[in-house]
């Protein structure tokens, strides 16, 4: 984990900030760029695809910490899901499953924060989904395993990532469980999110928080268009 002197131990409960993206392995030229014009007053910040090395890591700046979890590996080079935040997290669990038919991982993160004036903390879970099975048994055993982790938790939660639902199927099925632990789906009005087959592959759900604002913000730095939630904690 990298940690800096500008990273503080509570996030703040008034005000929280989200950015997520899936950043094609920073593949684009330019994709930091985009990154600090949309994100540079973000408190939690989660990427799928990102690339694991140090040169990535550094394009984070100092104000952030962060945590990742491999998935995919080629020639010695490792992306996977990484979450940042303006605070150090004190619980980080790594996960891990296959794809059915190519073997590649598929990685989700789990960090949890404290906040300031609560005496509850957060959970953010960041997902990259299983992608290439038609059926839904692997699809699912890996959201099992992230909502079990959530419905287990008493405070307020944050899900974030690339869930690769481009099925009805697939999209009932997360929305299905989402609705189980209480969670809600964010909802953008002017929705640019990156489609597959009609469905949007980028969400948010949340729980134990107030929206304030979403957006999804056009880039051509990825294949993916980030987007981002205010929220504040619900007292």
């Amino acid at each position: 984990m990298n940690a800096s002197h500008a990273v503080q131990d509570t996030l703040k409960s008034s005000e929280l900030f989200l950015f997520s993206w899936n950043v094609l392995k920073g593949k684009r030229e330019g994709w930091h760029e985009d990154f600090y014009r949309i994100a540079a007053q973000a408190d939690l910040v989660l990427f799928q695809e990102a690339l694991l090395h140090d040169a990535f890591y550094d394009r984070l700046g100092q104000r952030l910490a962060w945590q990742a979890s491999a998935g995919y590996s080629r020639f010695n080079r490792h992306s996977g899901v990484l979450t940042a935040a303006t605070a150090n997290s004190y619980r980080t669990q790594r996960l891990q499953q296959r794809e059915p038919v190519l073997r590649s991982p598929k990685a989700a993160l789990i960090t949890e924060y404290a906040l300031l004036d609560s005496p509850r903390t957060l959970l953010v879970a960041n997902i990259h989904a299983i992608n290439f099975t038609w059926g839904l048994k692997h699809f699912q055993q890996q959201l099992d395993e992230v909502f079990a982790i959530i419905a287990a938790h008493s405070g307020p939660v944050l899900l974030a990532g690339d869930f690769n639902v481009w099925r009805g199927k697939r999209m009932q099925l997360v929305q299905a469980l989402a609705r189980s632990v209480g969670m809600m789906e964010m909802d953008f009005e002017q929705d640019h999110r990156t489609m597959a087959f009609k469905y949007p592959l980028d969400h948010i759900f949340y729980k134990g928080l107030i929206k304030k604002e979403s957006a999804v913000h056009k880039v051509t730095t990825s294949d993916h268009n980030p987007i981002t939630a205010l929220f504040s904690v619900l007292a």
